[in-house]
Formats: structure tokens, C-alpha cells, sequence
């Protein structure tokens, strides 16, 4: 996955691409470095780019990390487990009545945990300042919001990163 030249599993990608794709992963880099760009809006450029180089796992992730990872009706698929692990979504949650902690994965697009950030930071705001058991919940909802969204950043960025310096030492954009 980390070779000089993107591969492709059936579909050929042209230099006049591999140039775009270079281009757009140096904005990808540049979006999140200056932070001029929702997150909610860098992942679907980083769709873009796991599109323009045919890379199919990729893709589907960053779909599922701009919508939201899908819940079947006996809980999340084995593909979108596997995809939420690749992409660092798992933590461990003790049950009230045991002491053994379960693996999980938080489904949230990137654009939900934008929002409760968001969101938090008004309803933080308006909550009554004596009201300390709800300005604590509120606050514990947005630190673990910010820490997803560090996470999906770092990802999203390490992705960008791996792919420009992919293409630039190939010299695909010549």
C-alpha cells in the first residue's frame, strides 16, 4: 500500500490524474495545517483523493467517516467493524454490573462530532451556571467529541500526507 506509484486493482489511473491527485492532497495538508476548512468538508476531499488513486478501502472509509459508520439490525457488519478498527474508532466500555470492559466502535460522522462541539459550546453557554451536574455533562460530551475529531484529523491527514509524498517522489506531477 505504501509503494512509490499508487496500484490499481482494475482501473488504470492516468498521470493528468495522478497530477490532480497530487494537487489535491497538498490542499487536503494545507486545509488541515491552517484550519481554513471544516473537517466535515476535508473528509470528503480525502474521498476524493482514495477515488482519483483506486483505493477502495480508503474510499469506503472516508464515506463512512463523512456519513456515519451504518448500523445493521444485529449491530455493526464485520466489513464496517474491520473498517471502523482500520480507521481507530475502538474503545473499551465497562458494563455497570461487570468489571470486564467491552470493545466498541462510535459510529458519529465527522460532521455529528463537529456539531455536538459545536452545539456544546452554546448549550454550555445558556446552561445555568448552578446547574453543575448538566455544565459537567456537556463538557465531558464535547472533550470526548474534540478527542474524536482529533483523531478522524490526524487520520485523514496522515492519509494526505502518505499520498503526497507517494506521488511527489514519483514525479507524477511532471
Amino acid at each position: 500500500m505504501r509503494n512509490a506509484v499508487p496500484q490499481s486493482t482494475s482501473i488504470p489511473t492516468t498521470t493528468q490524474v495522478l497530477g490532480e491527485a497530487e494537487a489535491l492532497s497538498a490542499d487536503i495538508l494545507k486545509d488541515i495545517e491552517l484550519s481554513q476548512t471544516p473537517l466535515s468538508v476535508v473528509v470528503l476531499k480525502a474521498l476524493r483523493l482514495a477515488r482519483l488513486l483506486n483505493d477502495f478501502e480508503s474510499q469506503q472509509i472516508f464515506e463512512w467517516e463523512s456519513g456515519g459508520y451504518p448500523l445493521g439490525a444485529k449491530g455493526v457488519s464485520k466489513e464496517v467493524w474491520a473498517a471502523g478498527t482500520r480507521a481507530g474508532r475502538t474503545f473499551f466500555k465497562k458494563s455497570s454490573d461487570s468489571e470486564i470492559a467491552n470493545r466498541y466502535i462510535y459510529r458519529a460522522s465527522v460532521e455529528h462530532l463537529e456539531h455536538t462541539v459545536t452545539m456544546g459550546t452554546t448549550s454550555l453557554q445558556a446552561a445555568h451556571a448552578g446547574h453543575v451536574p448538566e455544565r459537567r455533562r456537556i463538557r465531558a460530551e464535547m472533550s470526548q467529541a474534540s478527542g474524536r475529531l482529533a483523531s478522524r484529523r490526524t487520520l485523514i491527514y496522515g492519509y494526505a500526507a502518505r499520498k503526497h509524498y507517494e506521488l511527489k517522489l514519483a514525479g507524477v506531477a511532471d
